[in-house]
C-alpha cells in the first residue's frame, strides 16, 4: 500500500531508511533552540529543563492574563510539549554502560565543531556523537570537553528567572512547582485563581518524574 492508498503487488518488500535512534533528541534540541534564540540547553536534566521549556511554551501559546485558555491554545501547547519530551526520555534512559554525556552549555545551534552529546549504543565499540549543527558522526573515542561546575544548572535557572522578570526579583523558593508558578504569576500576570491555565503547565512539570534516569 502506497501513500496515495493504491495497492500493488511486489516480489520483494520496499527498502526503507532506518531512523537514527537519537532522532527524538535532535528534535528536542532543535525545538529548544527555536524557543531560546538559537541557544542549546545547558543540560538535559529533566527536572530543570522541562519546567523551563513548559513555561516558555506557555508564554508563546497562551495569552497573558487569561483565566481560561482556549481549546486551540491548549492543543498547541500540548502538541509543542509532545515534540520535546521524547528527546528527554531518550537521554534519560541511556544505561550507564552507554557512557552518555551532554556538553551543550554555551553552544549555539550551528556550531559544527562543537560536540554536544555522545553515547555508545549497546553492542557497539563506537560512539555516536552529536555536534552543535545537529549532525551525527561515529567516533572510536569520546570527545574531551571541560567539566562545568555542578551548581551551574542552578545558576543558569536563577539567571533566566531574574532576567525574564526585568532584573527585579529572585524566586521565593527553589521548589520546582513553586519556582515555576511564581514565574508564571509574575511574567504573565497569572493569579492563583486562574487555575485552568496553571494546570496547562502542571501536567508537563509533574510528568518529569515519570522518566527520571535510573
Amino acid at each position: 500500500m502506497y501513500a496515495d492508498l493504491s495497492v500493488r503487488d511486489a516480489e520483494t518488500p520496499p527498502n526503507l531508511p532506518v531512523a537514527q535512534p537519537e532522532t527524538t533528541l535532535l528534535n528536542a534540541l532543535r525545538c529548544y533552540s527555536e524557543l531560546f534564540g538559537g541557544a542549546l540547553p545547558s543540560s538535559l536534566e529533566v527536572g530543570t529543563l522541562l519546567p523551563l521549556v513548559s513555561t516558555k511554551l506557555s508564554m508563546k501559546y497562551i495569552s497573558a492574563g487569561v483565566q481560561q485558555p482556549s481549546a486551540k491554545q491548549e492543543q498547541e501547547l500540548t502538541k509543542a510539549i509532545s515534540k520535546f519530551e521524547p528527546g528527554l526520555v531518550f537521554a534519560a534512559s541511556r544505561p550507564p554502560d552507554a557512557d552518555a554525556h551532554y556538553a551543550g552549555r554555551g553552544v549555539l545551534l550551528g556550531a559544527a565543531d562543537k560536540p554536544i552529546y555522545w553515547y555508545r549504543p549497546q553492542g557497539s565499540k563506537n560512539y555516536r556523537v552529536i555536534y552543535g549543527d545537529l549532525s551525527v558522526w561515529n567516533a572510536g573515542t569520546p570527545p574531551s570537553v571541560p567539566v562545568a561546575p555542578p551548581e551551574q544548572d542552578l545558576i543558569d535557572a536563577l539567571r533566566y528567572h531574574h532576567s525574564e522578570l526585568g532584573g527585579r526579583t529572585f524566586p521565593e523558593s527553589l521548589d520546582m512547582q513553586g519556582f515555576c508558578y511564581q514565574f508564571l504569576e509574575k511574567k504573565l500576570g497569572l493569579q492563583k485563581e486562574h487555575e485552568p491555565m496553571r494546570s496547562s503547565c502542571r501536567r508537563s512539570w509533574n510528568s518529569s518524574s515519570s522518566f527520571s534516569p535510573a
